[in-house]
């Protein structure tokens, strides 16, 4: 077994709409250590977290931040990711208010 501490997400703009922003290689699982949101808008937005299965899709269950407001220049570290294990194929999705107003950077370990 081995590990390898890498960024899953590199600072991508959220949309409005469930989107996958990283996914469990094959073989894989992966631990979450780090997921932070920044609002970049003048007003406060909300995101929407989800930790889908493989083949799955975003829905209340399996989100894990709903309708969390991050206000202005704010970022907003999600506790409630820290430590969560995505099985291959798992997904790390995301919704936001506004689209290209927060960004989301995501790392953690990759275990194979």
């Amino acid at each position: 077994m081995s590990t390898k501490y890498k960024r899953f997400v590199d600072g991508s703009l959220v949309a409005t709409s469930a989107t996958t922003y990283y996914t469990a290689p094959a073989s894989t699982k992966a631990v979450i250590r780090n997921l932070a949101f920044t609002c970049q808008s003048t007003n406060a937005q909300w995101v929407h977290v989800y930790l889908v299965p493989s083949g799955g899709t975003a829905g209340t269950g399996n989100a894990i931040a709903n309708a969390r407001a991050i206000a202005p220049n704010e970022t907003w570290v999600c506790q409630a990711a820290v430590g969560q294990v995505l099985e291959a194929g798992g997904m790390l999705q995301c919704t936001a208010g506004t689209s290209s107003s927060v960004a989301v950077v995501a790392s953690g370990v990759e275990i194979v």
